[in-house]
């Protein structure tokens, strides 16, 4: 996959340093532990928005990477944002952003979590009103270290994006239908105005 990278990164540390990502490591077995637990993967219900209530828990998949990026065909834009719950600036991040595409109909939000704590992510996703599942990235990729989990999955997205980048959490990458990366930030919010200029 080819694409330019359009790169805004000011943080003079990465994220990863404040929310320990490097030394985090995250297995299925807590979900044993969990209140919420995975939905069966379905396409079909990925791009289905459910109204969320304090009674009723948003719906998580568990997805490989591949599944992943079969979803970018479905729409014009797809936004993967992904952050790790435990993370409260990555969280924070997030909820900008989805403010800012929040009036973009051709960009789709898509919130991929490195980690299974699957209570967390119910509780952030129901803070920030999101309504479409979010989905946790399979151990079965990358193994249970968050770390492994970053690089792996930033590779998979775009080989191209440089290693001292790949911790400067959370990422945000814009692909069009035919998956081609034509956005990506980095340890920050998007920029809108670039994204308004590219769907335009």
């Amino acid at each position: 996959m080819k694409a330019t990278i359009l790169v805004f990164s000011i943080f003079l540390f990465p994220f990863w340093e404040s929310c320990s990502i490097k030394f985090n490591t995250d297995n299925r077995h807590v979900l044993n532990m969990q209140s919420v637990q995975l939905v069966e993967y379905d396409e079909n219900e990925v791009f289905k928005p459910v109204h969320v209530s304090l009674e009723k828990d948003i719906r998580i998949f568990e997805a490989p990477v591949n599944t992943i990026q079969s979803l970018f065909r479905k729409n014009e834009y797809t936004l993967v944002q992904t952050y790790s719950p435990f993370c409260q600036p990555q969280i924070s991040v997030l909820e900008k952003n989805l403010g800012s595409i929040s009036n973009m109909n051709q960009v789709f939000p898509l919130i991929v979590s490195y980690s299974y704590d699957l209570d967390d992510i119910n509780q952030d996703a129901k803070g920030l009103n999101y309504e479409y599942p979010v989905i946790v990235l399979s151990q079965l990729d990358y193994g249970e270290k968050v770390k492994d989990k970053v690089t792996g999955f930033t590779r998979a997205m775009n080989p191209e994006i440089p290693d001292s980048l790949t911790f400067n959490t959370p990422h945000s990458f814009l692909f069009n239908r035919n998956g081609e990366m034509v956005y990506f930030a980095a340890g920050q919010a998007i920029d809108t105005m670039k994204i308004k200029k590219i769907i335009r």
